[in-house]
């Protein structure tokens, strides 16, 4: 992840080439992968979902926290509960949102 342009890329281990996988997440922090792309957190308090199939394309924002102030960054999910897990800073909380994770 590149935290100033906002692209999510993938660099292979082996031949060291970066793929493009989605544009858009402007400071990007935590990452978790989930059977159809990522969740992508950044710590201004906002949440993306890079599908698996958008090639360079802007990533869905999915949650955005700015305006409340609970800014997050790493996350978490518990699949079998199809919970989202963002730990806040300012509010000393841990935030949890349920989601549909295919």
């Amino acid at each position: 992840m590149s935290y100033s342009n906002g692209n999510l890329i993938a660099i292979d281990k082996e031949s060291k080439e970066e793929t493009l996988l989605a544009k858009g997440i402007n400071g990007g922090d935590g990452i978790v992968t989930i059977p159809d792309g990522y969740l992508v957190s950044n710590w201004s308090g906002e949440v993306y979902f890079a599908a698996n199939n958008l090639k360079g394309e802007a990533a869905a924002l999915i949650l955005d926290t700015k305006e409340a102030k609970v800014n997050a960054a790493d996350i978490a999910i518990i699949p079998e509960l199809n919970l989202l897990l963002a730990p806040t800073f300012f509010a000393n909380t841990v935030e949890a949102y349920k989601i549909t994770v295919n």
